[in-house]
């Protein structure tokens, strides 16, 4: 082999080896392949699982996009724009049902998937993003059952007194949850992190289950209902945390 050919050589294996650096183009024919059903999303701090009880879903059908925000049907036109881009475009239209106890979740999904930029997607999932925040969808099973139900990690603060017993997520603190302590441990471990003090937020780290508003009771007053299954953590709030900060408890 001569010199020059050996530098084409050369040349031709840097420019094959700079190609395989870039990542393979998104495939969006791959966005219609399930029906699917959010599983966890994200606005602003941490991620947080639907509502118990609520069906979240969505399909690509051509240009359009159909499905159940919770409590209403909902539809929207979108366009793929290369690569992992897409755009949501135009106003999400709806029905016009109300339900009890799902309707602030509703929102916040809409709107989340109104200003989706970026997919990513395979078999198995689907993630919808933007900078303010994500949905992650599992494909719906078999015979459209949902996905099977778990408890959910949940890191947000608590708050307790005479006829009060509510939790803000940090994943989303406009939603006020009425917690039920399942464990029956948190009220000592409440005590003992306050002084004895009553309405003093705190730090809580927990694993729960998030249900519908009860209809009775104070519990009725809130957006849903948490049934604690364990107790991870509780503290003191820091003062300088950025989710702490956002919390407003009037």
């Amino acid at each position: 082999m001569t010199i020059r050919s050996f530098l084409f050589a050369l040349i031709a294996l840097s420019i094959l080896g700079c190609k395989e650096q870039y990542p393979p183009a998104a495939n969006p024919g791959a966005l219609s392949r399930h029906q699917w059903e959010l599983v966890r999303y994200a606005s602003g701090i941490g991620q947080t699982n639907p509502i118990e009880g609520s069906r979240i879903t969505l399909r690509f059908q051509g240009d359009t996009l159909v499905g159940n925000a919770g409590c209403n049907e909902y539809f929207a036109s979108w366009e793929y724009r290369g690569h992992d881009y897409i755009a949501v475009f135009g106003q999400i239209g709806t029905t016009e049902m109300y339900c009890d106890g799902f309707m602030k979740q509703e929102v916040l999904f809409l709107t989340l998937l109104s200003e989706a930029s970026t997919f990513i997607v395979n078999d198995t999932a689907l993630q919808l993003s933007d900078p303010s925040g994500l949905l992650v969808f599992a494909p719906t099973r078999p015979g459209g059952a949902p996905p099977e139900p778990s408890r959910q990690f949940l890191a947000g603060y608590f708050m307790a007194g005479n006829e009060v017993s509510i939790f803000r997520d940090c994943a989303d603190t406009t939603v006020v949850f009425w917690l039920e302590d399942e464990t029956k441990a948190l009220d000592s471990l409440y005590q003992a992190a306050t002084g004895g003090k009553e309405y003093q937020p705190v730090l809580l780290e927990i694993d729960a289950l998030k249900m519908p508003r009860l209809n009775l009771g104070y519990a009725s007053e809130y957006d849903g209902l948490l049934r604690v299954k364990r107790i991870r953590k509780i503290a003191l709030p820091d003062p300088e945390d950025a989710c702490f900060l956002s919390m407003t408890w009037g």
